[in-house]
């Protein structure tokens, strides 16, 4: 499996600029970073700090548009361990979990990373 983790070189950099924060209206720093996840896709990873109010937020978008036809990817939890799977949510996914009625629609969320246990 490939790693997930990108090394910043000059061809993967992070781009850094001032931007307005949305609690307290004072300049913070948003940080961008374009790299592609294995068996996932292209994706603009950014966060978002204030230093003034403490303010922070992070995303994952993807950085081009979807495919015409969906992926349907299924896991099945057989012991504790699979509950620290890393998955990665994008903002057209919905997560269903049949066996607890549980479903994320794709509108709940955005673009984000958690573990299985972080979603339930």
């Amino acid at each position: 499996m490939e790693p997930i983790i990108v090394d910043l070189t000059p061809e993967n950099p992070v781009y850094e600029m001032p931007s307005a924060c949305m609690d307290c209206y004072r300049e913070g720093n948003t940080r961008l970073m374009l790299t592609r996840i294995p068996y996932f896709k292209e994706v603009i990873i950014s966060s978002f700090s204030c230093e003034h109010c403490h303010s922070s937020n992070s995303s994952v978008q993807p950085a081009a548009g979807h495919a015409s036809k969906g992926v349907r990817y299924t896991l099945t939890v057989s012991e504790e361990a699979d509950l620290n799977r890393q998955v990665i949510k994008s903002e057209f996914a919905t997560i269903s979990i049949p066996q607890i009625d549980l479903e994320i629609p794709r509108e709940a969320q955005k673009g984000s990373s958690s573990t299985v246990e972080g979603f339930l």
